[in-house]
Order: C-alpha cells, then sequence, then structure tokens
C-alpha cells in the first residue's frame, strides 16, 4: 500500500474512532500451531519476513508505554509500514500472520504491544 493511502486510510480511522474498550489479551497460538503456519508458508514468500518484523515489534514496544490505544497503533502500523514499504509481498505476509510470526519469533514483545494497542490480537491492531 502506498504511504499516502496508508496514512489517508490511518488518519480516517484516527478521526472516525477506531479504537476498541480494553479488552483482554487474547492466548498465544499453541507452538504447534505457530509451526504448522510457518511450514506451509514457502521459504521463498517469507524469507526474512520473521526477523525483519520481530526487529521492527522490538524496536517500537517499549515507546509505545504510555500511549492512548489508537495512537499505539498508529505508531506501531507506520513502523511495519516504513519496514517493508516496498515489499508489498513481506507485507502481505506480515499482515496475514503477525501473530504467528510474533508467537515465535519474538513473544517477549506480544503481549506488551497487545496491552499498548489495546487489541486483542496484533492482527486487529494493524487493520
Amino acid at each position: 500500500m502506498k504511504k499516502s493511502l496508508f496514512v489517508a486510510v490511518l488518519a480516517a480511522c484516527v478521526v472516525a474512532g477506531c479504537s476498541k474498550p480494553d479488552t483482554p489479551a487474547a492466548a498465544s497460538p499453541a507452538p504447534a500451531e505457530v509451526a504448522a503456519a510457518l511450514a506451509a508458508r514457502p521459504a521463498a514468500v517469507t524469507g526474512g519476513v520473521p526477523a525483519r518484523l520481530c526487529a521492527v515489534l522490538r524496536a517500537e514496544a517499549p515507546g509505545l508505554k504510555g500511549m492512548s490505544g489508537v495512537g499505539a497503533r498508529a505508531q506501531l502500523v507506520m513502523a511495519i509500514a516504513t519496514a517493508f514499504d516496498s515489499d508489498a509481498k513481506s507485507l502481505s505476509v506480515v499482515s496475514s500472520d503477525i501473530d504467528t510470526i510474533a508467537s515465535s519469533g519474538c513473544a517477549e514483545v506480544r503481549a506488551p504491544l497487545l496491552a499498548a494497542t489495546r487489541a486483542t490480537s496484533l492482527q486487529e491492531a494493524v487493520r
């Protein structure tokens, strides 16, 4: 998605109040589910996506503490969009498998990100 379109959609979401009330965080997928989901993706499609995504999530998690849920979501989405801006295939993998990737590659940041974004899943937080 081009940044200008992405920013317009994000701005519309913020103005419309797309945030949801505080809800408990969803449980992480079982390790077997994570392994099966990642194995189902061809290596050519996933490439270095898990490592790149986890680097973004680890870098963003500390800065999201104390932000509003909408603000934290916006910051997370912008960081992911910036990291995968020129790689549509990888961005597609991220948007569909973000929880699976985070649960298997950087589980330590998933719960803090869910708390900061006030979402039940990372996929909910970035959509």
